[in-house]
């Protein structure tokens, strides 16, 4: 009863194929890829620069033909997750989690549009417990004009 009951959440659980997604700054997306397949990644700026670990289990490329698409694929199966810094044209810049994953897959993720500011106030730093809101004023300059 349990196996059956564990099987229909995994198959009830997959993410779509095609994803569409409103990217916000304060928050990292999460992207599961099966190794071996191929996902493209597009975003509504031009891609500028890619920052990844340095490891040699996945590749990943921009687009040749569209400046916006980034290609990526994991090329083994132990691979650890890792992340992608990507820096736009426009200096804008978007965090993805890629997960290797042997259920969900997705071909297609679509960054629709780019929220800067919808939630600046949850930042927190991984090594401070403090938000931006608690630095001391005596820490921030002032003009003197």
């Amino acid at each position: 009863m349990n196996i059956l009951l564990i099987s229909l959440l995994l198959i009830f659980a997959r993410e779509p194929r095609i994803r569409s997604i409103n990217y916000s700054s304060g928050k990292v997306e999460a992207i599961h890829i099966k190794p071996g397949l191929v996902s493209k990644i597009r975003f509504p700026c031009k891609i500028s620069e890619v920052l990844t670990p340095k490891t040699k289990s996945y590749h990943v490329e921009i687009s040749k033909k569209f400046q916006n698409e980034l290609n990526f694929s994991f090329l083994d199966s132990a691979i650890k997750p890792l992340n992608l810094i990507v820096t736009c044209k426009s200096k804008r810049e978007v965090v993805l989690d890629l997960i290797p994953s042997r259920v969900n897959h997705t071909d297609i993720t679509l960054i629709n549009k780019y929220n800067r500011y919808s939630n600046t106030k949850n930042i927190i730093s991984s090594s401070s417990k403090k938000s931006h809101t608690d630095i001391p004023k005596k820490l921030i300059k002032r003009s003197t004009k």
